[in-house]
């Protein structure tokens, strides 16, 4: 059109000033750190149904694991006695410690992973519309992770509390509640990325789904031996619920494949009764060590998985 002035584009120079401009303008990464750690917590306080809903479903998905094992009457683990009793041994029960675990894990899973999506699944809009304002992402995240802190260990806490009351586990309640407070954290850290590369409608759905499978590579049922015979040992690789079978930083006293949310209930229901069975046996047929409890909190933390 006639008359009308054509637009200059800024210089590279010309750019930079501006862009130096708004960083000037914007918030420190502690301010903004906070200004989305509050607004979170704001969203959460006006949507207080979502959260207890997130209670419920804990508290079922632990009274239903405590009820599956309720019938063992808190006898995870019978193995074969110390000689000279060992002839007299019977009922030997290498599995069922280990199960408790397999289950936990995909209890908490299917029960975690859709409210893992929707921390930042229902928020992609205002994501990108803040990042390309100048909000510092990392302090958006952080925000967004913080925030779910409370909500998480409270879920957790209902978890515990019902499926130890009713499993009886010989293990205190303090290791029950760690080691579940850290798999939920992983599966909300999982379930944040399933939100990142999906649509907002399947998102909670491939979480689920991709939980359960989690779990059960876990290395119980099929063990990791019977992969390696199948030349998928990397399938098993793959999953998160596995710990990998050599660690620089670490010594280990063989080469055993070892899972760690599932070793550490096997390992804390086996080892107070090392006094009564040869708990060294166990540990060959099951592939899992009682000596790692440590360790295997080390794996779980959340730190590894980010």
């Amino acid at each position: 059109m006639s008359g009308s002035k054509s637009v200059t584009p800024p210089t590279p120079k010309q750019a930079q000033t501006l862009q130096l401009s708004v960083q000037r303008r914007s918030a420190s990464f502690s301010a903004q750190l906070w200004y989305s750690f509050r607004r979170a917590m704001l969203q959460q306080a006006r949507n207080r149904a979502t959260s207890l809903f997130e209670v419920i479903v804990g508290s079922i998905a632990g009274a239903a694991i405590g009820l599956s094992a309720f019938a063992a009457e808190g006898q995870h683990f019978r193995g074969v006695y110390h000689p000279p009793f060992d002839v007299l041994s019977s009922a030997v029960d290498y599995k069922n410690a280990p199960q408790i675990g397999l289950l936990g894990a995909m209890a908490i899973g299917l029960s975690t992973g859709a409210a893992g999506v929707k921390v930042f699944g229902d928020e992609k809009l205002t994501y990108w519309r803040e990042a390309a304002s100048g909000h510092n992402k990392y302090a958006y995240y952080l925000g967004k992770v913080l925030s779910t802190l409370f909500r998480i260990t409270l879920a957790c806490f209902h978890f515990s509390v019902f499926m130890g009351v009713l499993s009886t586990p010989r293990m205190s309640f303090h290791s029950v509640f760690a080691a579940n407070l850290l798999y939920y954290f992983c599966i909300y850290g999982f379930a944040h990325c399933v939100s990142m590369v999906t649509r907002r409608g399947d998102g909670p759905l491939i979480a689920d789904m991709s939980s359960l499978v989690i779990g059960i590579l876990g290395g119980v049922a099929p063990p990791l031996s019977r992969p390696k015979s199948w030349h998928m040992e990397w399938l098993w690789r793959m999953s998160p619920a596995v710990s990998p079978p050599n660690c620089l930083l670490f010594d280990f006293a063989d080469s055993r494949d070892q899972t760690w949310f599932t070793e550490i209930y096997f390992a804390e229901n086996v080892r107070p009764s090392g006094y009564l069975y040869q708990v060294p046996l166990a540990e060959v047929q099951t592939g899992f060590s009682v000596h790692n409890v440590k360790l295997d909190m080390w794996y779980v933390s959340p730190l590894l998985i980010v």
